[in-house]
């Protein structure tokens, strides 16, 4: 999936979703900042890191935000924001709704259901926070005759988007989602060819093969080296107690044990991989609510929820340092603002 995502970004899917998000929200009111919150949420859909969706969507939508008026900070927390919301949007989830259907022995398309419409309720309330700060400062949108054209978009694009729609079929058709990421794969290469823009030559296939490699290789040691540190918890004994410590210091009250792990699935969250961030917590910390009664499929998402917020939560809020980088503002101040504008994935 990881290698779908990356090949559908270099064959012009990345830059259609992004012409497509300024076409649609750019002559609003703060229109840049709704192209940001709707760019990374369709790129989020595919991208499976907070960073690369900051990187891939935030070097356009940062500097539109900051040209009509938006403070350098809150132009850089809106696209942390907005691309940390991609890892709770389905179909690819930063690669973990695999992951987790595997860990609970239930069908991937059973995960996707049940994230997606908290990951659009999300989204939702960052849209409605971006147009009251347009309003409140008084921004416009961009003049028309810069914004592309959605006909022209669509037309040059649409079939990129194909392969999305073709994977998230295969897989509720309840196939595995290694078949459905192959299958992709052929149809991408395929509708690739059939236009010139898109169509790969032999040097951008070997590129598109080495940045898929260098996304591989960090997803992979992350998961490989949170595999070390759950299998020594578990021989030290540490798993157990921090389990029986959660449960002694909430007093058996489910309300208590969940705000224990919410600071422990933030905590142990920060600075890591989506993947390896899930992987960690589904071994120390979901047993636990599930074994005080929470629904399992609740459980697992509460702990991915905060553990992948942790890109957001100050002080290692990896999402808004990328962020921070692009915008040139304060990485702190961003990562608050970032937090700030969040705070319904925090509250849901």
């Amino acid at each position: 999936f990881i290698i779908f995502s990356v090949v559908l970004n270099e064959t012009g899917a990345g830059k259609f979703f992004i012409d497509l998000a300024i076409g649609l929200m750019g002559w609003q009111a703060g229109g840049p900042a709704k192209t940001a919150v709707v760019a990374s949420s369709l790129f989020g859909t595919i991208s499976g890191s907070v960073v690369a969706n900051v990187v891939g969507t935030g070097s356009v939508t940062i500097p539109m935000m900051k040209g009509i008026g938006y403070p350098r900070a809150f132009a850089g927390a809106v696209e942390a924001c907005a691309s940390t919301g991609g890892q709770i949007m389905p179909p690819v989830m930063g690669a973990v709704a695999f992951v987790m259907a595997e860990f609970m022995g239930v069908p991937y398309i059973k995960v996707a259901a049940a994230a997606a419409i908290p990951a659009i309720m999300f989204y939702f309330s960052l849209f409605v926070q971006v147009h009251l700060e347009a309003r409140k400062l008084g921004l416009k949108g961009l003049p028309r005759e810069q914004l592309p054209r959605i006909l022209p978009v669509l037309k040059s694009g649409i079939h990129l988007s194909l392969p999305i729609i073709v994977v998230v079929w295969i897989l509720v058709q309840g196939m595995t989602p290694m078949k459905a990421a192959f299958w992709g794969l052929v149809l991408l290469f395929f509708l690739a060819f059939l236009k010139k823009d898109s169509r790969p030559t032999p040097y951008s296939f070997f590129k598109m093969m080495e940045i898929a490699g260098r996304v591989v290789a960090p997803v992979s040691i992350a998961c490989a080296a949170a595999g070390i540190i759950i299998g020594c918890v578990f021989t030290s004994g540490v798993g157990l107690r921090l389990s029986s410590y959660i449960i002694e210091l909430s007093k058996g009250y489910t309300f208590l044990a969940l705000i224990l792990t919410m600071v422990t699935c933030t905590i142990l969250g920060m600075g890591l991989t989506t993947t390896a961030v899930y992987v960690t917590v589904a071994a120390l910390v979901i047993p636990t609510l599930i074994k005080m009664g929470v629904n399992p499929m609740a459980a697992h998402m509460f702990a991915l929820y905060y553990g992948c917020l942790s890109a957001i939560t100050p002080p290692v809020a990896i999402g808004a340092y990328a962020a921070a980088g692009i915008a040139d503002s304060n990485p702190m101040r961003t990562g608050f603002i970032a937090w700030r504008l969040g705070i319904a994935g925090f509250i849901i």
